[in-house]
């Protein structure tokens, strides 16, 4: 692992080759992002399992959303009770994605998945959606919360 490069910066502490919670990784369009993304979905999978293969989905959304929006990214990764909480900011402008979960849900998800599933453009939330417990975008329209129950069973300090 690199550390303190400016262009790639994954800041947590290792002990005994394992890594605390909360993890804070942060992408910048310079940045290897596939060694990076590689990382928190290997993270991902050691915190929760099988459970969660289509949060894998989800995530990917939220960074290439964010990716596309702003010049720098940061991706927080915790676990709190039986919930793993990810949230993903960008620096840019944000929009009301909010307003937007909302005609979401009341379209109801088998809707979501049936009408925007496919599209290719404007199916990111959708798939958030549908892949995780809860999603919601801070008041700025710049970070995505991602909520998704994982079972207890498993080690949550380390990853």
């Amino acid at each position: 692992m690199v550390k303190d490069d400016t262009n790639y910066n994954n800041s947590y502490g290792t002990t005994n080759g394992s890594t605390s919670l909360p993890l804070n990784f942060y992408l910048s369009l310079q940045c290897e992002r596939r060694t990076i993304l590689k990382e928190i979905f290997l993270c991902i999978y050691k915190i929760a399992g099988d459970e969660v293969a289509m949060l894998r989905v989800a995530l990917g959304e939220a960074i290439i959303n964010a990716l596309r929006y702003g010049i720098s990214i940061r991706i927080k990764i915790n676990v709190i009770g039986n919930k793993l909480v990810i949230r993903v900011k960008d620096d840019g402008p944000g929009f009301d994605g909010n307003s937007l979960i909302e005609k979401y849900l009341a379209e109801g998800k088998e809707k979501i998945f049936n009408s925007g599933i496919y599209e290719e453009h404007g199916r990111g939330i959708k798939i958030m959606l549908l892949w995780t417990n809860l999603v919601t975008y801070n008041k700025q329209g710049n970070e995505v919360l991602l909520v998704k129950e994982i079972a207890t069973n498993r080690n949550p300090l380390h990853c």
